[in-house]
């Protein structure tokens, strides 16, 4: 069915087409042929209309952010593995192929991490790292003096619990302020793109 009007997604907070008066799927790519990744607020009615998928996302986002602080903590207290940030690359020395991942470690040589091949992930190695005959990789990933493993992990957590609790603010601040409003037609969207 031809939608007639736009909506404003609970969730991603862009406008979008609400056939039948729900939204379109949206947030995706087509990778392979396949939806990947659709936004969690495709299908459901608009923000102009309902707020309840939002206060789900709240729910979950909280248990997540609470989850993180936990996991945080125990980092701290020893009670968890540390990881460290390394640059992998594909086994095939795939060029610009790489990414930062966060993995185990097993110790320092020289404040460089040692890391257990069994540790990364499949069809992954280090990038510019030496295998040893025990499956140990010798990284060339430079830690000095308070710039610890241990201090560079609990600083990403810690960015990453507060850029956490800040979306978590604005989404119960949309939450809040929530009215019911109208939908917008498509016909005075139309208008306002070619006006411009």
């Amino acid at each position: 069915m031809k939608a007639t009007h736009y909506g404003t997604c609970q969730i991603c907070n862009n406008k979008q087409k609400a056939p039948d008066g729900l939204l379109s799927k949206h947030g995706y790519t087509v990778d392979s042929g396949f939806f990947n990744g659709v936004c969690h607020g495709a299908e459901h009615l608009p923000f102009e209309k309902d707020r309840s998928v939002l206060g789900e996302v709240i729910q979950n986002f909280e248990a997540h952010i609470e989850s993180k602080i936990e996991t945080r903590n125990k980092v701290e207290k020893g009670e968890l593995p540390v990881l460290v940030k390394i640059y992998l690359v594909p086994e095939n020395n795939g060029f610009g192929q790489g990414k930062y991942h966060w993995v185990e470690y097993c110790g320092l040589e020289n404040d460089k991490p040692l890391i257990r091949a069994d540790k990364l992930p499949s069809g992954k190695v280090p990038a510019s790292a030496r295998l040893d005959d025990d499956g140990i990789w010798h990284t060339r990933v430079q830690y000095y003096g308070d710039d610890t493993p241990l201090s560079k992990y609990l600083y990403a957590l810690d960015k990453e619990i507060l850029r956490n609790i800040r979306h978590l603010r604005d989404m119960k601040d949309r939450y809040k302020a929530w009215k019911e409003k109208e939908l917008e037609p498509v016909t005075t969207r139309l208008m306002k793109e070619t006006s411009v």
